[in-house]
C-alpha cells in the first residue's frame, strides 16, 4: 500500500529506471507494468487488485514481458476478472495476436474491446461499452474516443479518487523529460484528428491521475491541472511528431 507521505516524484523516478517486464505499485492496489517501446515512447500496461477479493483487472496488459507477473498472481490464488483493451493495436502487439489464446492463458477470462476494433475476432470478445458486473466491481466506466482507431476508448475508474486510462488517445511526456504534458497521437486523417480533439473537449469526468499507454503518467492532479490537460488535448492543431 502506498502511504500518503510517499512522493509521486520517487515513484516516477522508479518508473524511469525500471526495466521492462517489472511492476511498480503506483497507487493503492494499482500496478504499472513497463513494456518495450512501440512507436510512441515506452509502453505501460496496468493491473488493479480488488481490495476485497482475490481478483485482478487488466488494462492493455498483453505483452510477453507482462506474462510472468500475471502468472505469479494466478499461482498465488488470484483470478483475472477481465482484460480491457483500449484499441485494436493491442491485439497485434500482444505475444499471441489471438484473443482466444489471451483469454485461455489468463484462466478463460473475459476480454473487452470495442466491436469496431475486434475485427474477425469479435466472437472471442465482449463489447467494452456494455455495463457488466466486472466493471461495477472496479468502478469502471468506458467512453468511445474514435480517432487513433475507429473503436478507441478511454477507461475511467473511481478507485483512488479517479484514474483515467487513456490508451493511445493521449500520449504522455517521455520518462526522461522533466516536463509533464499530454499530446494526441499523430493522426494523418484531419477529420479523425479533429474528432478526437472534440471528444477531449467534451470530456467532463473528474480524474486525479492520468495513466497513458505510452509516456509517463501524472498523479495527484488539481482541478486546474486536469483542465489544462483537457484544453491541450482538445486544441485544433494536430500533433506533428512525438
Amino acid at each position: 500500500m502506498i502511504s500518503s507521505n510517499v512522493s509521486y516524484d520517487s515513484i516516477l523516478e522508479e518508473l524511469k529506471n525500471q526495466e521492462t517486464g517489472q511492476r511498480t505499485l503506483i497507487l493503492p492496489d494499482t500496478f504499472l507494468i513497463k513494456v518495450p517501446k512501440f512507436k510512441h515512447r515506452i509502453g505501460n500496461s496496468y493491473l488493479i487488485q480488488h481490495i476485497n477479493r482475490k481478483e485482478i483487472l487488466l488494462i492493455d496488459t498483453v505483452h510477453e514481458d507482462s506474462q510472468p507477473i500475471l502468472q505469479d498472481f494466478i499461482k498465488n490464488g488470484y483470478s483475472v476478472a477481465g482484460l480491457l483493451l483500449t484499441h485494436s493495436d493491442l491485439i497485434h502487439q500482444s505475444y499471441t495476436s489471438s484473443l482466444e489464446k489471451l483469454s485461455k492463458d489468463l484462466g478463460d477470462t473475459s476480454i473487452y474491446i470495442h466491436p469496431l476494433d475486434a475485427g474477425s475476432q469479435g466472437n472471442f470478445a465482449n463489447n467494452i461499452l456494455e455495463a457488466n458486473e466486472v466493471f461495477d466491481k472496479f468502478s469502471i466506466t468506458v467512453d468511445h474516443f474514435p480517432g487513433h482507431t475507429g473503436g478507441s476508448v478511454i477507461i475511467h475508474s473511481e478507485i483512488n479518487n479517479g484514474m483515467l486510462f487513456c490508451g493511445d488517445s493521449a500520449v504522455g511526456a517521455p520518462y526522461d523529460s522533466s516536463n509533464y504534458y499530454f499530446e494526441r497521437p499523430p493522426i494523418s486523417n484531419e477529420s479523425q484528428d479533429l474528432g478526437l480533439a472534440q471528444h477531449w473537449k467534451n470530456y467532463i469526468k473528474p480524474f486525479k491521475h492520468i495513466l497513458p499507454l505510452h509516456g509517463k503518467p501524472q498523479f495527484d492532479l488539481s482541478e486546474g491541472q486536469q483542465k489544462d490537460i483537457i484544453i491541450h488535448l482538445s486544441k485544433n492543431e494536430p500533433t506533428k511528431h512525438l
